[in-house]
C-alpha cells in the first residue's frame, strides 16, 4: 500500500500538491528562418518645406515627426504643423539632424486621392523617403522614414551623393557612405518650378564636414542592421505592387503624410 512506502518512493502529486504544471509554449513559438514579405511599419519624421507651415512660425522649415510617436529629435521645439486642408498636427520641429541613412525609395502618386502611381501624370507629386538612424544626445534612433515631398526630395539625395563621394575619398573606397553620420541643416528658402507652378522650399543641405573617425556610427550599430527588412522596405513600391493587390503598403505610403 502507498501508506506503508517511504516518503521518498510515494507518488510526487503526493510529495508536492501545491506544485503547478510547466505551461507549455504554443507550437509557433519558435525560431524562423525567413519572414514575411510585407514591409516593416516605422515612424516617420517629415522634411516641412515652409517654416511659415508651422505655429509659432519659422524663417526657414526643417524636421518634424508627431509628438505622439515619441521620436528624440536632438534640440527640437513644441510646434504646430498647419495643413492645406486647415487641420494642422502637434510635432517637434528641429532645423537640423545627423543621420545615417540605409536605402532610399520613390514613388508617383496623386496628391488628390493618394493614389499610387507607376509613373509620372500631370499633376503627379513626388515622394522620396530614406530609411535611416538619427543621432540623439543619449544614443541613437531608429530605423526611421525621413520622407521628402517635391523637390526637396531631389535636393537631399544630391546632398547624400555628395556625401558619399567624401566617404569614397577618405576611406579610399573601404567602407560605405551608410555607417558615418551625416550631417544636414536646413538652407535658406529658395523658389523652385515654372511659371504658374513656382513654390518655395527649404532645401535641404549638408554641411560637407566629415571626419570618418569621429563620425562612424559604430561596430555595434553596423552589425545590428537587418538587411532583410530595410530590403523589403526599398521594394514596396515596384511597380508589380502598384495594382491594388497590397492595401498594407498602399496604406505605409499615405500614413506620414501627416
Amino acid at each position: 500500500p502507498v501508506a506503508q512506502q517511504p516518503a521518498s518512493a510515494q507518488p510526487v502529486a503526493q510529495q508536492s500538491a501545491s506544485a503547478q504544471p510547466v505551461a507549455q509554449q504554443p507550437a509557433w513559438k519558435r525560431h524562423y528562418s525567413r519572414g514575411d514579405d510585407i514591409s516593416e511599419s516605422y515612424p516617420h519624421v517629415q522634411w516641412v518645406n515652409r517654416g511659415t507651415d508651422l505655429e509659432p512660425q519659422q524663417p526657414i522649415g526643417g524636421f518634424a515627426s508627431p509628438i505622439d510617436q515619441d521620436v528624440p529629435l536632438p534640440n527640437s521645439i513644441y510646434s504646430l504643423l498647419r495643413h492645406p486642408n486647415g487641420k494642422s498636427t502637434e510635432v517637434l520641429y528641429t532645423d537640423q539632424l545627423e543621420i545615417a541613412v540605409l536605402r532610399r525609395r520613390f514613388y508617383w502618386f496623386d496628391p488628390g486621392t493618394g493614389e499610387l502611381l507607376e509613373k509620372y501624370r500631370p499633376g503627379a507629386r513626388g515622394k522620396t523617403q530614406f530609411l535611416c538612424y538619427i543621432k540623439c544626445a543619449d544614443g541613437t534612433f531608429g530605423p526611421v522614414k525621413l520622407t521628402f515631398t517635391g523637390l526637396a526630395g531631389a535636393y537631399f539625395n544630391a546632398a547624400r551623393h555628395e556625401f558619399a563621394k567624401a566617404v569614397r575619398k577618405a576611406t579610399g573606397g573601404k567602407a560605405p557612405s551608410y555607417v558615418f553620420w551625416m550631417r544636414v541643416a536646413a538652407g535658406q528658402p529658395i523658389w523652385v518650378g515654372k511659371g504658374d507652378h513656382k513654390s518655395l522650399i527649404t532645401p535641404p543641405m549638408w554641411d560637407r564636414d566629415f571626419d570618418p573617425d569621429r563620425d562612424f556610427i559604430g561596430s555595434g550599430m553596423v552589425d545590428a542592421i537587418c538587411w532583410d527588412e530595410v530590403d523589403r522596405w526599398a521594394e514596396v513600391y515596384r511597380p508589380k505592387m502598384l495594382n491594388g493587390d497590397s492595401g498594407e503598403e498602399y496604406e505605409e505610403a499615405v500614413e506620414d503624410t501627416f
